[in-house]
């Protein structure tokens, strides 16, 4: 069946509006704001873990100084993996909520139903999506490059000709990667529905998320790159200097986008919530009368199936 986009969207804003959605937004703005100030403290600024132990383990580094482009990377990808460490709960207790249709309370199924071994299943999934994009981009780079290498080292190939051939085939790789990568993000979009809401491991949560998207390819991919669009811009427009030259105007940029993009991260979370409610009831009803057919062939009374 396809994916009535209207009825999803506005069933989605409902659940967002609600009392609910309120909670969640309060609670993705914390973690946000607590994530940026992080990842500015941890990625430039030097903070020793005791000052009076008396111990100097970094060679003299002073407190508050600025870290190495290394050490800073290294600092503020710890803050990545913790930040998904506390927003992989928030997201599958938040998907739980929106799926159920719940608007006043948060249902306890969604705060306790094995709420731990789905936060670490969906912590593994995200770390083998990400290394799984980060692989791809990584083969094709290395494939290009060889490509281009070979193509300006042959002998049969005079200068112009070989530069042209590597600009073209780097321009297919590059489309290539891209055409790639946005498909893994959107077959791959609801791995934390898959485990939050049925269960599932890791590796089903990768097949059950391509099979909910499969047959809505287009329709649920316009809406989620809409929506991660939206949030994305919001984020960026509001992002802190990189320099980390703060003005007035500057911080209170950073938090009214702050402030809109959690509220924009609600907004996305029970949109593509309820469409994956709708899906998953379409696959289901599908299975359900796939599985009944020979049922009914052997009985033509129609006897109800309980199975």
């Amino acid at each position: 069946m396809t994916l009535q986009l209207r009825s999803v969207v506005t069933d989605g804003l409902r659940l967002a509006f609600s009392r609910n959605g309120a909670v969640f937004a309060a609670v993705f703005l914390a973690v946000e704001t607590l994530s940026l100030l992080m990842v500015l403290v941890a990625g430039t600024t030097y903070v020793p873990v005791d000052l009076g132990a008396g111990i100097d383990p970094t060679g003299g580094i002073a407190a508050g100084s600025q870290l190495s482009g290394f050490t800073g990377g290294i600092a503020t990808m710890l803050v990545g993996v913790f930040s998904a460490v506390v927003t992989v709960p928030l997201s599958i207790i938040a998907i739980r909520t929106f799926v159920a249709g719940e608007t006043d309370a948060i249902p306890e199924a969604a705060l306790f139903n094995d709420l731990g071994r789905a936060s670490v299943r969906g912590v593994v999934a995200s770390f083998c999506y990400a290394l799984l994009l980060v692989l791809l981009i990584l083969g094709l780079g290395v494939g290009g490059f060889a490509v281009m290498v070979a193509a300006g080292t042959a002998n049969f190939l005079s200068g112009w000709l070989a530069a042209v051939l590597s600009i073209v085939v780097g321009g297919l790789l590059v489309f290539a990667a891209v055409a790639v990568g946005i498909g893994i993000w959107l077959h791959f979009l609801f791995l934390l529905h898959e485990i939050g809401v049925r269960g599932q491991g890791v590796v089903d949560a990768f097949r059950g998320s391509w099979a909910t998207v499969r047959g809505n390819r287009l329709r649920i991919g316009g809406l989620a790159f809409l929506l991660v669009s939206l949030r994305s811009g919001v984020s960026w427009s509001g992002s802190p200097p990189v320099d980390g030259s703060w003005t007035l105007l500057g911080s209170v940029t950073t938090g009214v986008s702050l402030v809109v993009a959690a509220g924009m991260g609600v907004v996305t979370t029970a949109i593509l919530a309820r469409a994956y409610r709708d899906l998953r009831a379409d696959i289901d009803a599908d299975r359900s009368s796939e599985r009944a057919e020979p049922h009914d062939a052997e009985s033509p009374q129609g006897e109800p199936n309980l199975g």
